[in-house]
């Protein structure tokens, strides 16, 4: 029933949401102890705030209590500091214990993709860009045993340069601005190399 539930999850639809829940619950009839459905609950309550199927505080505590109901179970489970890391950190603003949250998921499984999208996104509002490239390149060996190609292709692209999926026309102006930097300063390189008569 997890895998189902995580599958339903990631189409990031409300009807996908909706499904998970159900999975998820369906897990945790079969193994009241399975930590790991626990944490897709967590994750699936955070998400269906982006389709306003539930109340933001109703949708929060539930999602803080799951992730915290799955660490009380099994704090070795990656997803379900990362889970605890999200709740945190959108809905509390504790930027300390997201931080701490979300650095530990990636130490217990670096090939942990949304613990590292959602840690981008973490970066990104506390402006440390130069900490990116470190969380994309960041998995070792351990993240060149899967391959990007065996992930669905928009996890693909969100690997490839979190920045680039961040919201917010905010953002996009900055990313557009940087752009036109960087070509700016191109533009000047190219003439302090130039050869003089």
């Amino acid at each position: 029933w997890y895998l189902k539930g995580r599958y339903a999850w990631n189409q990031r639809t409300q009807e996908g949401v909706n499904e998970a829940i159900g999975y998820f619950e369906k897990a945790i009839a079969a193994d009241p102890d399975y930590a790991a459905a626990y944490s897709g609950l967590a994750d699936s309550y955070a998400l269906s705030l982006d389709y306003r199927s539930v109340p933001v505080a109703e949708a929060f505590a539930r999602a803080e209590s799951y992730a915290r109901q799955a660490l009380a179970l099994d704090d070795t489970v990656a997803e379900a500091h990362a889970s605890l890391a999200w709740s945190l950190f959108i809905y509390d603003w504790d930027w300390e214990a997201s931080g701490r949250e979300f650095r530990r998921a990636i130490e217990l499984d670096p090939r942990y993709a949304t613990a590292r999208q959602w840690y981008a996104f973490w970066l990104v509002v506390h402006r440390r860009f130069d900490d990116l490239p470190r969380l994309r390149d960041g998995g070792g060996a351990a993240r060149n045993d899967c391959r990007l190609g065996d992930l669905p292709s928009r996890l693909q692209d969100r690997l490839r340069d979190p920045l680039l999926h961040l919201p917010g026309k905010g953002f996009e102006r900055r990313r557009r601005s940087t752009v036109r930097s960087l070509l700016a300063g191109r533009h000047l390189l190219r003439g302090r190399h130039r050869c003089q008569p």
